[in-house]
């Protein structure tokens, strides 16, 4: 959300925020959420899949607030595996937790 002197901005490794994303050379869809500690997984992946270590991570056409194709990272080792679905690491290729400053960008006018 921004206004004319302020955003406020969700950061991609909070807990409570998920987008749906793509793993590019596999085409497979999951969901990519933090754990509040500054990393990020891809999540709901079948446990059956295996997925090529160091694929391209990139948004899903699944949700308007996101256009497809925007690049979130790497997938990186497996992780849990919960109720017939396996989580990986995704490598975002910046060190996301240390942040503490953003600049957002955005087009056109602002009221």
């Amino acid at each position: 959300r921004a206004g004319r002197f302020d955003a406020w901005v969700r950061l991609i490794t909070s807990r409570n925020f998920s987008i749906p994303v793509t793993v590019e050379d596999t085409r497979d869809l999951g969901v990519l959420g933090g754990n509040g500690e500054g990393e990020i997984f891809l999540q709901y992946i079948p446990e059956e899949r295996s997925l090529p270590l160091r694929s391209p991570v990139v948004t899903a056409l699944l949700d308007e607030g996101f256009p497809p194709g925007i690049p979130v990272g790497v997938l990186g080792e497996p992780r849990n595996l919960l109720g017939g679905f396996r989580s990986y690491l995704v490598h975002s290729g910046v060190p996301l937790s240390r942040f503490y400053r953003v600049s957002v960008m955005i087009g056109g006018n602002i009221p």
